[in-house]
């Protein structure tokens, strides 16, 4: 609990998410996802309008590998706001009206995900790293796939997979809120929430040179990462800020200041359970595209091999480790990173224990990191229309 807040944030995690989908049913839990905020509640109105209308905040998020529903409100509002989360995500009243409606919303999100080119790539980048891993999924499904979900599809996934699966609750405010005083159903024998057994190990794919058409494209450069889990993790968040877009980082001084080749790019790990993926994603004029793969790669091979200044390092650590505290002074931010953390299967033990993760990576561990990324390097691109 944390006296000085005046909100009070909950976020509820699952690891029941897109890669329990069944074959031919790609998009379940993400409609799932949908209808369980939706849909009405015994008191008529949903969990998103009940929340709304007490002035609060709420949304929901499916993964891969999870799911995280979560909502910010009052203090005075935190207990009726947990039981009215609960209601919605253990004891749904899903029918034929909430389904057609929320899968055309599904389908026009799909529709806009199709247009966006910055995130397709993003999704095709993950498809090629992770080749057949069950994390490469199509967390949304295809229009074909949502368009055959039926109402008893749904009702299904939610009883034998959904309610089996692991549940974290993350409360972060001025106060906890009381216990819920109502059945909230009763979740059979605990099993695997997805149907896949996830492979130890990912394949090594034959790399095609990327294409380059039109006047603009968006690329991802990188490759598969740890799992969030793993104690190499923390090395991958420093990498991530070595080549990041802040004007301390490598690559900013190659792509921006040294040759002007880009102006929007990013470094990013993404830590999920049993897998990850480490990546720069940029967008620029295509004649540049092979420059920006060059300046990419030839900034991992510094940090590999030691070329990179130890103060180029030392600034990343600092940088990774303040990110981690300002996500803890916003409430909402905190409790919704926990959560995403644990429906990947990985226990927080608080912003001490993240900092001093994070500090106590070695100049060597990044090196070893950066090796890992070059080994593998994958390059993804998209171009506008």
């Amino acid at each position: 609990m944390d006296n000085r807040l005046q909100t009070v944030s909950l976020c509820l995690a699952t690891d029941f998410g897109a890669w329990s989908d069944l074959p031919g049913r790609e998009g379940t839990a993400h409609l799932l996802e949908h209808l369980l905020i939706y849909s009405p509640l015994r008191a008529g109105s949903s969990l998103s309008d009940r929340i709304s209308e007490r002035g609060g905040y709420c949304n929901a998020e499916t993964h891969a590998d999870g799911m995280v529903f979560s909502v910010q409100v009052h203090p005075d509002e935190a207990d009726i706001a947990l039981e009215l989360m609960l209601e919605a995500v253990f004891t749904p009243s899903v029918d034929e009206t909430s389904l057609s409606r929320e899968r055309q919303a599904v389908l026009r999100e799909l529709t806009a995900l199709e247009a966006d080119p910055s995130d397709l790539v993003q999704r095709s980048f993950v498809s090629s790293v992770l080749g057949e891993h069950p994390l490469a999924c199509p967390v949304g499904g295809t229009n074909s796939s949502v368009e055959g979900i039926t109402i008893d599809h749904a009702i299904s996934a939610h009883r034998q997979h959904f309610l089996n699966s692991t549940f974290t609750l993350v409360s972060v405010g001025p106060k906890t809120p009381d216990a819920v005083h109502q059945d909230i159903g009763q979740p059979g024998t605990r099993g695997p929430a997805s149907s896949h057994v996830p492979k130890a190990k990912i394949p090594r794919l034959q790399r095609q040179p990327p294409e380059w058409t039109g006047d603009f494209a968006w690329m991802c450069v990188g490759a598969a990462a740890p799992s969030v889990t793993s104690k190499r993790r923390p090395a991958f968040n420093v990498l991530e800020f070595m080549l990041g877009s802040r004007s301390t980082s490598l690559l900013n001084r190659r792509l921006r200041v040294e040759q002007s080749l880009a102006y929007v790019f990013e470094a990013w790990y993404r830590g999920y359970s049993g897998a990850g993926t480490w990546s720069v994603i940029a967008g620029a004029e295509t004649r540049h595209g092979d420059d920006i793969v060059s300046a990419v790669r030839d900034c991992l091979a510094d940090v590999a091999s030691g070329r990179s200044s130890p103060d180029s390092f030392e600034v990343a650590r600092r940088q990774a480790v303040m990110q981690v505290l300002r996500e803890s002074e916003s409430p909402f931010d905190q409790a919704l990173q926990i959560a995403r953390k644990a429906k990947s299967g990985y226990v927080s033990r608080g912003t001490d224990a993240e900092t001093s993760l994070l500090a106590s990576v070695s100049f060597e561990d990044v090196r070893e990191a950066a090796k890992s990324i070059l080994d593998d390097l994958t390059i993804v691109v998209e171009s506008e229309a």
